[in-house]
């Protein structure tokens, strides 16, 4: 009877746990099935409506720092940038290879999103999650990354994501090599090639230093040797060090490291105390308010978080550290010591987000991803079904209340697929209030009527970057963001006021709904005279730039002055009438 069942012997046993089990084998290769076809039916919906959403101020400035150091242009130098390098070389990479349309770098941040999706079903995989539940994560991802507005998308955050979870894979094997007695030839060589990735993402944003920092201390904590702990931080600092060799290297040779040094000492730390004064509750609340319902996502992932690193010190402490063969793929131990580098990896991450960077909603975006992560983590790892059930009602709530399913969005998917991204759907699928792409098209097109050049327009708002890129033209000064960095370096608005002086422009675009005005009184005119300024814009101040200057243009929220004779002095923000 050795083919035979033993449950065909025991009638009453087959007919309950046996046959409640053959019930639930039939049953998950159909929610699997289900999970497959909601995944394919949210990508097919979801992304042609992503490629045709605007992309960000930022996305913006970095494509004009990519073209001026094309062009021969020095960075730091001839264009400001705060921060590193390395997104421009993306940038670079990008539009030499793909082109230079919105779509084109979206296509870019979809394929590297979708790198992100891979490694996170990667780690859920070699944690032993069912193909089920790998498949609601990835949903669940998507679903967030999806519902987010254009201020998340094509962002250094998120790019920095893809490396640094590249490179917590190879810090969870380099975990599982410690823990067999390996060769020191092996981990430090592996050591070296992790340290090459994140030496990668740091050039991206050195935010990324604390999370993997983090990592290297879970795993160290889990020592087997101090000697082979000492050969890979060895390897992890070669690795890291040889990449920033190359872009010092890179920076030497494109004559960008004197004004680096100089950004980095004179620029930056004002930069970081304007962070830390704009990280207010108001604030706070506003980014929760426009990222909802996906933030609550924390609540979950902390108590998650906490969970498994209970249980692991727990096993930690009853049992005996052992050595496991050399070539067995994994074990328990190797299992539940990945589950918590994700976790604690996720929450080093959060902390730096909250504490250390700028309160951005693209700032918060890879917390919330690797939230998500950290709960599928949690549930595959203790394994409680019921909460599985839980979590998929979350998602599935947390979709009917984002914008994934608003008829106005979906109306847009056919000249989405047809047209691809156009001012009209473009205006009907953004999240944020600025700029209006309707407006902006119909003044950058009246400025191309003036056969404008490179240095002839100046925007004095931060989403008045999109003309220099709409037009293919350079800022007049080697600050792109005028209002932002006024504001942001008191100390040097005399010379930015010098600046803009010396500057032979010949228009400024000014977009009143970022200065402050209501979208009504943007638009009001006085005396039926279409070229008038807003009833409540004060343009009698004389020698007050830009106000003071002639209206040559309006369309919606945008004014264009034409620069005649004397430029006047800077004054921000707009005048309004007492």
């Amino acid at each position: 009877m050795s083919g035979v069942p033993a449950a065909v012997d025991r009638p009453g046993l087959a007919a309950s746990g046996d046959q409640t089990a053959l019930h639930a084998a039939a049953a998950a290769p159909q929610s699997t099935l289900l999970a497959w076809a909601v995944l394919a039916m949210l990508w097919a919906v979801q992304v042609p409506l992503f490629l045709a959403m605007p992309i960000t101020n930022d996305a913006a400035v970095y494509d004009i720092q990519a073209r001026q150091v094309w062009e021969g242009g020095v960075l730091y130098r001839d264009i400001f940038e705060p921060n590193l390098p390395g997104v421009v070389w993306m940038h670079l990479l990008v539009r030499l290879s793909l082109g230079w349309s919105s779509e084109a770098l979206r296509c870019f941040d979809l394929i590297l999103f979708s790198g992100i999706l891979l490694l996170a079903a990667g780690h859920l995989h070699r944690l032993g999650a069912s193909p089920k539940l790998t498949l609601w994560g990835v949903v669940a991802l998507s679903a967030f990354y999806f519902a987010s507005s254009e201020w998340i998308h094509c962002q250094r955050d998120t790019w920095m994501l893809l490396p640094s979870l590249g490179a917590l894979e190879l810090r969870a094997r380099q975990a599982a090599r410690l823990r067999r007695s390996p060769r020191a030839g092996s981990v430090f060589g592996w050591g070296l090639v992790e340290g090459l990735v994140w030496g990668l993402a740091v050039w991206i944003k050195p935010h990324i230093v604390l999370p993997a920092a983090t990592a290297w201390v879970i795993v160290a904590f889990d020592r087997r040797s101090w000697r082979m702990l000492a050969v890979d931080a060895c390897g992890l600092l070669l690795g890291g060090l040889a990449i920033g060799a190359l872009g010092v290297g890179w920076l030497v040779a494109s004559g960008s490291w004197p004004h680096f040094t100089a950004t980095l000492r004179d620029w930056n730390p004002r930069y970081v105390k304007a962070g830390k004064e704009h990280w207010t509750l108001a604030r706070f609340v506003g980014m929760n308010v426009r990222m909802f319902p996906w933030p609550l996502v924390h609540l979950a992932a902390l108590m998650g978080a906490a969970l498994v690193a209970r249980n692991w010190l727990r096993r930690r402490k009853q049992a005996r550290p052992t050595t496991v063969e050399p070539g067995k793929e994994s074990d328990d131990g190797d299992r539940w010591l990945r589950g918590l580098l994700v976790v604690g990896f996720y929450v080093a991450w959060t902390f730096q987000a909250f504490f250390i960077q700028h309160l951005f909603d693209y700032v918060h975006a890879p917390p919330i991803l690797l939230g998500m992560v950290t709960v599928a983590v949690t549930l595959a790892i203790t394994r409680r079904t019921v909460w599985k059930y839980v979590a998929v009602a979350a998602l599935v709530l947390a979709i009917l209340v984002s914008p994934l399913l608003r008829s106005d969005r979906l109306g847009g998917w056919t000249a989405a697929v047809r047209q691809g991204s156009t001012p009209e759907l473009r205006d009907r699928l953004r999240r944020l209030a600025t700029p209006e792409w309707q407006h902006l098209e119909q003044v950058a097109e009246y400025l191309e009527s003036q056969h404008v050049k490179s240095g002839e327009v100046l925007s004095i708002n931060d989403a008045g970057v999109h003309f220099y890129t709409r037009l293919g033209i350079r800022p007049p000064t080697r600050f792109c963001y005028i209002e932002q960095s006024y504001f942001l370096f008191p100390e040097y608005r005399p010379n930015l006021r010098q600046l803009i002086q010396q500057t032979p422009h010949r228009f400024v675009v000014v977009n009143l709904v970022e200065s402050g005005f209501s979208r009504d009184d943007s638009r009001a005119v006085a005396d039926d005279n279409p070229l008038s300024a807003p009833p409540l814009l004060n343009t009698k101040l004389n020698g007050a730039y830009p106000w003071s200057l002639p209206i040559v243009y309006r369309s919606g929220p945008y004014l264009v002055f034409r620069v005649e004779g004397v430029k006047g002095k800077l004054l921000l923000p707009a005048p309004r009438r007492s």
